[in-house]
């Protein structure tokens, strides 16, 4: 009986406990190796624009969401990976 009446406390407190919100951190990761380079870099490319939208379409309220590249590490002298272009905090 008293296991019973311990479940039982348990449910009513989850029940009426308010909801709790943690903050939502995402990644959106775009491919940036050789022949992909240009789709971000050009000028007038609208793949940069893009992908910004995709994000934000994404994007959940109170989160964090970042924009990064990603290729095979030291692929491009200088530049590491993932690497981070953007990042939105609301």
């Amino acid at each position: 009986m008293r296991s019973l009446l311990t479940r039982a406390a348990l449910v009513l407190l989850v029940l009426c406990s308010p909801p709790v919100q943690a903050a939502a951190h995402q990644l959106v990761l775009i491919q940036d190796s050789g022949w992909m380079e240009p789709f971000l870099s050009a000028e007038g490319s609208q793949f940069r624009p893009f992908v910004e939208a995709l994000a934000a379409a994404i994007r959940v309220p109170e989160g964090t969401i970042a924009i990064g590249t990603f290729d095979q590490d030291g692929q491009v002298p200088g530049r590491t990976s993932p690497r981070i272009l953007h990042k939105m905090r609301k």
